[in-house]
């Protein structure tokens, strides 16, 4: 389903108005990058993972945990291994990465490991600072602790030239950070709940409450992203108003069934607003950010 065009307006309002926050996601270069789903299944078969469903990753990391070897340094290696050198490339221009940087937002929230998010916007002319989410007491520590600026810094605001992205699964600069097995995962949530600053610090926090929320690169299916989602709209408040300004949420889901194609987009649609009452836009993500490209700047 197309976003209308009132949809559109407010969005592209919104950008310009540095009123968007980006959630940046698994799928939002898929073409050039592995996906969580890819090195799932790459894992498994490796591994030989004994159970159906190889495609999530926090399942395979937790059987690789259980096998005592450690998924936290494998999925380094696997980020570390693919082409950096496509940043550099003519064909980059325009791509996912390069438009979201060019929106010139102050703060990108990233649910990946990697850091191509902080590489587009510095191929763009910005100085990006880079944060992960202190969910656990460790963390916290070392954050606060930290010599580079931080969110927790009030002396640190995010602006254009200096945004911050913010890896709310963590990053693989510092593997202790990474969100990646189903215990690391639950730990996550439960922390999540507690509300407090070295959690989701202010800067965050004012974002979410007070900004649209533009989701690139997700699938429906991930049942991380939608308990992460659901928990962090319940902390902030941002979806119980009720007027017509609401959070764009924009998906990538894989639609099995082409015949029945209509069907399960009427299905999806009724789900989220269901559940998160946003609106959805379904589809290649690669088609939708050259449309937000080209409304954005012709």
């Amino acid at each position: 389903m197309e976003l209308s065009e009132d949809d559109w307006e407010y969005l592209i309002d919104q950008i310009k108005d540095k009123k968007c926050t980006p959630f940046v996601g698994p799928e939002i270069c898929s073409k050039n990058f592995f996906t969580d789903k890819d090195i799932a299944q790459k894992w498994a078969k490796e591994y030989d993972y004994p159970l159906d469903e190889p495609s999530q990753l926090s399942r395979i990391a937790q059987f690789l945990k259980i096998q005592e070897k450690r998924p936290a340094y494998h999925i380094k290696k696997e980020i570390q291994s693919q082409n950096m050198s496509y940043f550099d490339l003519s064909e980059y221009n325009n791509s996912p990465y390069d438009i979201l940087a060019r929106l010139n937002l102050p703060i990108y929230i990233s649910t990946n490991y990697d850091e191509f998010m902080e590489q587009a916007l510095k191929k763009r002319g910005k100085e990006p600072i880079s944060e992960f989410c202190g969910w656990n007491d460790a963390l916290h520590k070392a954050i606060k602790n930290s010599e580079n600026p931080s969110t927790l810094n009030k002396t640190y605001s995010p602006t254009v030239a200096k945004p911050l992205v913010y890896h709310l699964y963590g990053t693989v600069a510092d593997t202790k950070s990474i969100v990646l097995t189903e215990q690391d995962y639950f730990d996550f949530l439960i922390y999540l709940t507690k509300e407090s600053d070295h959690v989701l610090p202010a800067i965050i926090r004012r974002a979410l409450s007070e900004n649209t929320y533009l989701f690139v690169g997700y699938r429906l299916e991930d049942s991380n992203f939608l308990a992460m989602f659901k928990i962090i709209t319940t902390i902030v408040d941002k979806l119980k108003r009720d007027d017509e300004e609401g959070s764009i949420a924009v998906q990538f889901t894989s639609i099995l069934n082409q015949d029945k194609e209509k069907m399960i987009q009427d299905y999806l649609n009724k789900y989220t607003n269901e559940l998160f009452k946003i609106r959805s836009h379904w589809g290649n993500v690669d088609i939708f950010l050259k449309k937000l490209s080209s409304r954005m700047w012709g």
